[in-house]
């Protein structure tokens, strides 16, 4: 019965190490989708500002000014494809920081 403990033992403590690793190898997977996600906003916020000639910010504060986005989709000087990066940054940025708490 000590040998079959003793081998148990073993057993156990391989499958504890193996369940660390995991744990550490998925830990190390989200900080790096967390980083994945913010380089993909910067980008595209880089992206954006190259295209539109906006910076992000100044597009995220005329959006703020206005009361509801309908106020913006009214707006005949308003880019329809600024407008839909708009809503879908949003979005992101809700989902993102929802699924954080």
């Amino acid at each position: 019965m000590i040998k079959e403990m003793k081998e148990l033992k073993k057993e156990y403590k391989l499958r504890f190490d193996k369940i660390q690793a995991l744990k550490s190898e998925i830990i190390a997977l989200d900080q790096n989708i967390q980083y994945c996600k913010q380089q993909l906003l910067s980008k595209f916020e880089e992206y954006f500002q190259r295209k539109y000639l906006v910076p992000m910010h100044v597009a995220l504060e005329e959006q703020s000014n206005h009361d509801h986005m309908d106020d913006l989709s009214a707006n005949p000087d308003v880019d329809p494809d600024a407008l839909s990066y708009i809503r879908a940054k949003e979005k992101v940025h809700y989902k993102i920081f929802s699924n954080q708490t």
